[in-house]
């Protein structure tokens, strides 16, 4: 299988060798991984930070069920609620569109936190607005009527939580 990406052993390889140690006696894996793992995250958070293009991802349509008024982290217990991905950093925008249709996805409002007033009006078959609330992704009243597509764009991590020599680096 290809890749478009480099090992992170490689990347040691090639570390160590600009630091004229080809045999690796004293810039060894184990010595190179901390570094390496930091580098990893501040080129993570200043990809994040200027917005560019490797970090930003779009969902899969997600599909929210009437009567659901959230989505949650893939760790959440609960296999009837949706999830959004694993990856997500930041989210920039909401779309939404009813299930079944080849509609346009429209895009849906933000909020810091649900408005009260949205709780007491009567649902619609959109969910029309969201807020992040305790990691999860929260809409207005009971959700909607109707099943609802959504997708997510986001910002994304790069690289997995800790990085072994067999992690592919694929920036």
């Amino acid at each position: 299988m290809s890749t478009t990406g480099t090992t992170a052993g490689q990347v040691m390889d090639a570390a160590a060798a600009f630091m004229n140690d080809t045999a690796k006696s004293i810039f060894n894996n184990a010595a190179q991984l901390p570094y390496l793992n930091i580098a990893c995250k501040e080129l993570e958070e200043w990809c994040e930070l200027n917005n560019i293009p490797s970090a930003q991802e779009t969902s899969a349509i997600i599909e929210v069920v009437a009567g659901v008024n959230k989505i949650v982290s893939i760790d959440n217990p609960d296999g009837t609620l949706p999830k959004y991905p694993f990856d997500l950093i930041e989210i920039q925008q909401l779309w939404e569109r009813q299930t079944g249709t080849n509609n346009e996805f429209t895009p849906m409002t933000k909020f810091d936190y649900i408005p009260h007033w949205w709780e007491t009006e009567p649902a619609t078959s959109d969910l029309e607005c969201w807020a992040w609330l305790n990691q999860e992704i929260r809409f207005g009243r009971e959700g909607a009527t109707a099943d609802n597509d959504v997708k997510i764009d986001y910002i994304k991590t790069l690289f997995p939580a800790t990085i072994t020599e067999n992690t592919t680096i694929g920036i």
